[in-house]
């Protein structure tokens, strides 16, 4: 156990802090939404019965959008070009499924962005990511 040796005046303060070392050891994980408040008035979004209620296919697709999207952003790209006719008609079916669901929007051609109340972006980039997302209805 480390020592903390100070050497202090009769009417100084001093404050020590320390910083309790993680003692568990997980693998990565990612922030899927919930529902209820939160401590900044910010309505959750409780994925989990969402996703029960949508097709197989638009859920699978989901989850390889989430794991294909930029972090910071929830953005993710899917070029028509690598897609043939059939699997462009597919994701234009489980893309509408997706957005009447409110977990995707298209942001231009291209692009779509994933609810970040359903899958967290990046803590600091929450407030700049939600903006963007209610911009597109």
């Amino acid at each position: 156990m480390p020592q903390i040796i100070v050497d202090t005046d009769l009417d100084e303060e001093t404050f020590i802090s320390t910083k309790k070392k993680r003692t568990h050891i997980i693998p990565p994980f990612q922030c899927i939404g919930s529902e209820g408040m939160s401590k900044f008035n910010i309505q959750g979004l409780d994925l989990p019965p969402i996703l029960i209620n949508i097709s197989g296919p638009a859920a699978k697709y989901f989850w390889q959008m989430v794991m294909d999207r930029d972090r910071t952003t929830n953005i993710v790209v899917i070029r028509g070009k690598d897609l043939s006719k059939y699997e462009k008609n597919k994701l234009s079916r489980i893309y509408l499924e997706l957005h009447k669901a409110d977990l995707v929007r298209r942001v231009k051609r291209e692009y779509y962005m994933i609810n970040p109340k359903a899958v967290l972006t990046k803590f600091e980039n929450f407030e700049g990511c939600w903006n963007r997302w209610q911009m597109h209805p």
